[in-house]
């Protein structure tokens, strides 16, 4: 069995630190999409959230029309309260769906598009209660 299987079949039994070091080893034998796409659904499981980010982020690099790299993505994204940051994986990653779930995401893109104008406007952000207004976005 190959470093890549070995690492989903750690993930599978739930032990997601030997997952991390046999899906590494993977990575230094062969970077592709995939397996970066699995080291960073287990950095996810581990709640290494920058890590799992940066992994997803590679792996999209490697296969821009990777739809199941950009659904994880947009989850993370979501899961760390960053959907607006979510909207350009949105519709990649809707790619491979039928047209009813595309027109889901759709209309989630226009909600999160609209939430994103309607909070850079609204009169109360950056008051002491609120904090700081901010569009910070991580690359």
């Amino acid at each position: 069995m190959d470093s890549h299987q070995r690492g989903l079949q750690h993930f599978a039994n739930g032990d997601y630190e030997a997952a991390s070091c046999a899906l590494s080893e993977a990575l230094a034998e062969q970077e592709t999409s995939e397996r970066w796409n699995d080291w960073a659904t287990v950095q996810a499981a581990r709640q290494q959230f920058d890590k799992a980010e940066r992994g997803y982020r590679r792996a999209l690099q490697l296969d821009p029309q990777s739809s199941e790299a950009a659904m994880n993505l947009v989850t993370l994204l979501g899961c760390v309260g960053r959907p607006q940051d979510a909207i350009p994986f949105l519709e990649l990653g809707a790619s491979d769906l039928d047209e009813g779930a595309r027109a889901a995401i759709s209309a989630l893109v226009k909600q999160f598009g609209n939430q994103a104008q309607s909070d850079a406007t609204s009169p109360a952000a950056g008051t002491p209660d609120n904090g700081p207004a901010s569009a910070d976005t991580a690359s």
